[in-house]
C-alpha cells in the first residue's frame, strides 16, 4: 500500500476535538499488510504510538492525510478496531516487574 513507510499529519480528529488540543501531529506508519479472512478484509497496521487508526482509514473529512481514503480514492470506513499488540520498551519493563 503506498502508506508504507511514510509520515503522515493528523489533525485532531473530529471525534476527540472536545477533549485535545487541535493542532496536527506527524506519525510514521512503518507498514500495513492487507488481508481477507472470513469477516472481510482487514489491514494490520505497524505505526508509530499516537496514530489515531480510525481516522488512518477514514481520512477524518481531510484532517488525516495521506490515508486509506485517500490512498484508494474511495470511501474506507474502520467498522472494527482489534489491537493485536502493542511495540513498546516500556511496556516491557513493566510487565516484568508485574
Amino acid at each position: 500500500m503506498k502508506l508504507n513507510g511514510k509520515m503522515i499529519d493528523q489533525q485532531t480528529p473530529i471525534r476527540v476535538m472536545n477533549r485535545r488540543t487541535d493542532k496536527v501531529r506527524q506519525r510514521k506508519v512503518y507498514g500495513i499488510k492487507i488481508g481477507k479472512n472470513e469477516e472481510g478484509i482487514y489491514a494490520d497496521i505497524d505505526c508509530e504510538a499516537g496514530t489515531y487508526i480510525k481516522e488512518l482509514v477514514n481520512g477524518d473529512e481531510g484532517r488525516t492525510d495521506p490515508s486509506f481514503s485517500k490512498a484508494t480514492n474511495k470511501k474506507i470506513v474502520c467498522k472494527r478496531l482489534v489491537v493485536t499488540r502493542i511495540n513498546d520498551s516500556f511496556l516491557d519493563e513493566a510487565l516484568v516487574n508485574v
